[in-house]
């Protein structure tokens, strides 16, 4: 299904197959197809080897993998549905393993598991090994009984060891590896093999509505005034590096607590001196759109936070919700957008709580474009309000008060029209088969938008969400938006009818070209939103159940259950990017749909190197990119800070291996390693407290 590995792929295989280590790759570079090789030499009775920090759903998805590969000892799970009589003959029968933590410790502890038959023990997601004591506790116990097994890490998160202090040479202590493999994206043999076989990509680079970019503009000033009122309320926080003028992607250095005692009071101390010098205190404006750069606000507060004052917390609070604001603005419609903002200003919780920011200009600005998006009030209407008339004129009919809507479309939306119109036109022209075509979208929510404007229009669309959102706060506003949708013919389909016969947009050819292409959702699919936050509606939702008696029309033959949509003529599917159950379900989308054409209406590295791979598997299938993405936007600036935190983070690792310095006694192959070694004495022995704890 995922094709045979490439020439990288088996070079890091080998490496790591040769001598134990901790495997360092770039995010989405494959690495559960490294381990996936591992799995297959292993999974024999003649060995027994136990994989740590995987999920359920990875455990399943492995397991499918090797059934499809012919594998017959398929790996086995160990729970707490084993009985502790059981586990021994489980144990005794090899192969791979999933076992839980949990178990490991209690099995090692009372010798229920034969130590000296293990071969070896498969680490995933290496990076947490020193957050979670267990797996460290289970590989330490490992070594003291079996002095011959392999450890092999792997992981694909190098910004993680990018912070603290020897984060990399500490996790391997942690994992007794001396070995140290590195394959950044810009590795020399994984260039060449990726460059070999390109996907044809076509980056079309969407402009923001004047009214957007002054919206991001408010926003970014709101959080200037929230950091500047932080630095007030806490001197200590004081610096000249604490600029907007600063080099893009300087965001806060992330410092976690080490677990060791004797380091322990040492980092405080850095903290402390941090804290005054201001060096890890590298802002900019668009570093915020960033959720990292909000959680390292928080984490670097934390050794203070008992500290510090009402007012600060709340600053941090708002700086998480104007990240939000920065979010919708340019994931979601116009709708939604002001939703939120209408929710946060008449939300008493939210208007008591705020440090200030909805007092500021920017803040009125930003509600003034907010609303300007959605609909506008008539000229007489304001010299109404501004009491330029008489007072005792009253309108005569309800149309004299309505508000005239706007609802301002998406950008990204004609964008994604124009290149589903590209490809219907290469469909036609081709002398072969349709190629298929999967949309990836950030989230449930954006995937479920995206289907009801295909399906209906952005007209129907955005209408139906002002109907369900702002216009029942306003009876007034409900009545002119009905009366004006009655004139323009815009009334939303009732059930039992289809949407497509009532859509009536000012392109009337492109509507005409979309009805042909009908979407279907499947029957049963209600994912839940992950991604909605206050002020979210669940809109989406009840336009998908309003449409579920007709959309059974195509079922797709997939073992994925988040996708959200098929056209039927060419075959597309709309899936997200992230948010689902299965970490691995987009994967299994894509080996099974085998796109010719993927849209990423929102970028993420993991994917876009995904795709990579993808291709050079395949180099005789074309594959054509299309990569939508708001120029000069949060959203472009968090794609390039992501691509830039990791190259430097890479290199970072590149130095720490050159200087490193590993005793030989660091696997622990040997009686010599001192984190082996183990007090003699019992846990229950009395001590003689006259020795002022020194050993005579």
């Amino acid at each position: 299904m995922a094709g045979p590995p490439l020439e990288f792929e088996t070079e890091m295989f080998l490496s790591l197959f040769g001598c134990d280590g901790l495997l360092v790759a770039a995010e989405g570079m494959g690495i559960d197809r490294i381990l996936l090789q591992f799995m297959r030499v292993y999974s024999e009775q003649g060995s027994l080897v136990l994989l740590l920090n995987t999920t359920t759903p990875e455990q399943e998805y492995f397991t499918e993998r090797l059934r499809v590969d012919g594998v017959t000892h398929l790996p086995r799970t160990v729970t707490s549905d084993v009985q502790s009589t059981e586990r021994y003959n489980v144990y005794t029968e090899g192969g791979v393993l999933f076992v839980t933590s949990r178990i490991l410790v209690v099995d090692f502890l009372t010798d229920r598991i034969p130590a000296h038959l293990i071969s070896g023990i498969l680490v995933y997601r290496a990076h947490k090994i020193i957050e979670s004591c267990q797996e460290a506790f289970i590989l330490r116990l490992f070594r003291q009984k079996n002095k011959t097994g392999f450890i092999k890490a792997f992981t694909d998160k190098a910004t993680a060891f990018a912070s603290g202090f020897c984060q990399v040479e500490r996790v391997m202590r942690s994992l007794f590896v001396k070995k140290l493999y590195l394959w950044p994206r810009f590795q020399a043999s994984v260039n060449s093999a990726l460059d070999r076989h390109k996907p044809e990509v076509v980056e079309l680079h969407v402009s923001l509505t004047p009214t957007m970019r002054a919206i991001q503009s408010s926003i970014l000033d709101i959080m200037s005034a929230c950091l500047k009122e932080l630095k007030r309320y806490n001197p200590t926080l004081e610096a000249e590096d604490l600029s907007l003028e600063n080099t893009l992607g300087n965001a806060f250095e992330k410092v976690r607590l080490y677990t060791d005692r004797d380091v322990e009071f040492l980092e405080y101390q850095v903290n402390l001196i941090l804290f005054k010098t201001g060096h890890i205190l590298l802002l900019t404006k668009l570093n915020f759109a960033s959720s990292r750069c909000i959680q390292t606000i928080r984490h670097y507060l934390d050794p203070l936070w008992h500290q510090l004052g009402a007012k600060t917390k709340a600053l941090v609070q708002d700086l998480k919700v104007l990240r939000v604001l920065l979010l919708y603005l340019t994931q979601y419609d116009c709708v939604t957008f002001l939703n939120l903002l209408e929710s946060l200003r008449s939300s008493q919780k939210m208007f008591g709580s705020n440090s200030g920011w909805l007092f500021l200009d920017s803040s009125t600005s930003m509600f003034v474009n907010a609303r300007n998006r959605v609909y506008r009030i008539p000229e007489r209407k304001k010299k109404l309000k501004a009491g330029t008339e008489p007072e005792n004129q009253k309108p005569s009919s309800v149309s004299e008060v309505k508000r005239e809507l706007v609802l301002e479309k998406s950008p990204k939306w004609a964008a994604l029209t124009e290149v589903l119109q590209e490809i219907e036109r290469e469909n036609k022209s081709s002398q072969h088969e349709p190629g298929h075509v999967l949309i990836c979208a950030s989230d449930d929510r954006t995937c479920a938008q995206l289907q009801q404007y295909i399906r209906h229009g952005s007209d129907l669309l955005l209408n139906k969400l002002y109907a369900r959102t702002i216009a029942k706060r306003d009876t007034a506003s409900a009545a002119a938006f009905d009366l004006d949708s009655h004139k323009k013919g815009k009334a939303w389909p009732k059930k039992g009818t289809k949407g497509n016969e009532s859509v009536q947009t000012k392109k009337s050819t492109k509507s005409k070209k979309r009805q042909s292409l009908t979407l279907t959702q499947m029957v049963g699919k209600e994912e839940a939103d992950k991604s909605a936050v206050m002020g979210s509606s669940g809109d989406e939702d009840e336009l998908m159940e309003e449409q579920e008696g007709e959309e059974e029309q195509l079922k797709l033959d997939l073992s994925s259950d988040a996708y959200y949509g098929v056209l039927k003529e060419p075959l597309t599917v709309i899936h997200p990017l992230k948010g689902c159950t299965d970490p691995h379900s987009l994967t299994r989308v894509l080996h099974e749909v085998e796109p010719s054409f993927v849209v990423l209406y929102d970028a993420e590295i993991s994917f876009v190197r995904q795709l990579e791979i993808y291709k050079a598997c395949r180099p005789g299938k074309p594959l054509r990119v299309y990569f939508l993405i708001y120029g000069g936007s949060t959203e472009e600036q968090k794609y390039l800070t992501a691509l830039s935190k990791e190259k430097k983070a890479f290199e970072h690792l590149i130095r720490e291996k050159a200087t490193m310095v590993i005793p030989e006694e660091r696997e622990g192959r040997e009686d010599t390693n001192l984190d082996l070694a183990r007090n003699l004495q019992p846990a229950n022995a009395t001590t003689n407290t006259h020795k002022a704890g020194r050993l005579l």
